[in-house]
């Protein structure tokens, strides 16, 4: 397990508790803890069931553990969440998209995660980062083109950060509709 992104928590001691927040693929078993503890009413998700498991078994120890339970799931996929439409006010994508930008699964990944988030809602957003030229990972600019061929409009720019002798990029971006409160 892996400690928190203090930059991530410190995003959301300026969001009202109370928003209804997914924590998608909640793999590192970080996030869903801490952001419980504030107060948001926290969603989480994994395709792995471990990791699911491994989820329900810390936040039983903070709520209660039929809630848990209810509260996070297992998903076949990235791309049928299963939630309903413009169910969450945040998303945290923390690691979950992976570290190809060419992976053909992505933009049906991020299209459920756009479906599920409420329109004016934030995604927040870190992927490993591209070191040199070539290779996986993403780059700031790869990053930002994907997220806005996916509907996402730039918040926050992203930077490079490191957690526990890992690399990277976070961001924010938002959900834009036309008519969408800015």
């Amino acid at each position: 397990m892996f400690a928190p992104s203090d930059h991530l928590l410190k995003t959301f001691a300026a969001v009202p508790v109370g928003n209804r927040v997914l924590d998608l693929g909640c793999g590192h078993q970080c996030h869903a803890g801490p952001l419980v503890m504030l107060g948001f009413d926290l969603h989480a998700c994994a395709v792995d069931p471990d990791t699911v498991d491994a989820v329900r078994s810390i936040l039983a120890g903070i709520i209660e553990p039929d809630e848990a339970q209810r509260r996070v799931v297992p998903v076949l996929r990235l791309d049928t969440l299963g939630y309903p439409d413009a169910f969450f006010d945040w998303i945290v994508a923390y690691d979950v998209y992976g570290a190809d930008p060419s992976d053909a699964a992505l933009p049906d990944a991020l299209a459920e995660t756009r479906r599920v988030l409420a329109s004016g809602g934030w995604i927040y957003v870190a992927v490993p980062v591209r070191e040199g030229g070539e290779g996986e990972g993403f780059t700031r600019d790869l990053l930002q083109q994907t997220m806005e061929q996916a509907g996402f409009a730039l918040a926050e720019h992203p930077e490079i950060r490191q957690t526990e002798g890992r690399c990277l990029l976070e961001g924010i971006y938002r959900r834009v509709d036309a008519g969408t409160p800015v």
